[in-house]
């Protein structure tokens, strides 16, 4: 029979950096989405403009805007963030305790609409979620590149952040695509640093010293070696 023996001798109980990290994106977004609501009223537009759910790891996050049936629940686009994957990064990577991970991120956009008729012109309900969902991902876009989220909050830890792709979906109940709702999915990419816990290593026989200065203020350092011919 093999025999070993635990050697971690701390309790991991902390979530990963890239774990917070997707949280404070849903954060950042709820908050800001919910200041531009307040700005919107103070330059006298409309903040419903600016009224968008955020979600967080959501499976499927279009049925909360429309049934399977193809009826619309909510004409209230969404945003869900969900981790995507983490490759490490070769190149800033240490094998002891430390680790930098190339993540992604992917922040889903929904939106669904009814066709409608205004002015005499019809506008068929793909055609106008397609506009409001990229008008969301226009909005969350400028949101995480802002100067001042460059850090997210989180300086050392999170570096290189970019929004490196978006691209237009069509959501899926099973093999049926949705019949009111289009996606726009937004790839947020950031370096972030992980730990892991380090060796602790156990405690050498003391160095006992007394620190002195000599008459030409010369620093010296008396030092009492333990006895090494000592069995105890």
């Amino acid at each position: 029979m093999l025999k070993v023996t635990a050697k971690i001798t701390t309790l991991i109980d902390k979530k990963d950096n890239m774990e917070i990290i997707r949280d404070e994106i849903s954060a950042v977004l709820a908050l800001e989405i919910a200041n531009q609501q307040v700005l919107a009223v103070a330059a006298g537009k409309n903040p419903d403009d600016y009224n968008i759910n955020v979600y967080t790891e959501k499976t499927s996050p279009w049925e909360l805007v429309e049934s399977e049936q193809g009826e619309i629940i909510s004409q209230t686009p969404i945003a869900n963030v969900y981790l995507e994957s983490a490759s490490i990064n070769n190149a800033k990577a240490s094998d002891v305790t430390m680790t930098v991970y190339s993540v992604r991120y992917n922040i889903d956009c929904l939106a669904a609409k009814n066709s409608k008729i205004d002015n005499g012109k019809k506008y068929t309900g793909d055609e106008l979620a397609a506009r409001e969902v990229q008008r969301v991902a226009r909005l969350i876009r400028n949101i995480l590149q802002s100067a001042v989220y460059r850090r997210l909050n989180y300086g050392g830890i999170f570096n290189n952040r970019s929004v490196s792709g978006i691209t237009m979906f069509q959501p899926q109940f099973g093999v049926s695509p949705a019949q009111h709702t289009v996606g726009c999915r937004i790839v947020y990419t950031a370096d972030i640093t992980e730990f892991s816990p380090e060796y602790e290593a156990p405690i050498l026989d003391l160095i006992q010293g007394e620190s002195t200065r000599g008459d030409d203020g010369k620093v010296l350092f008396d030092i009492t070696f333990p006895d090494l011919d000592s069995d105890s």
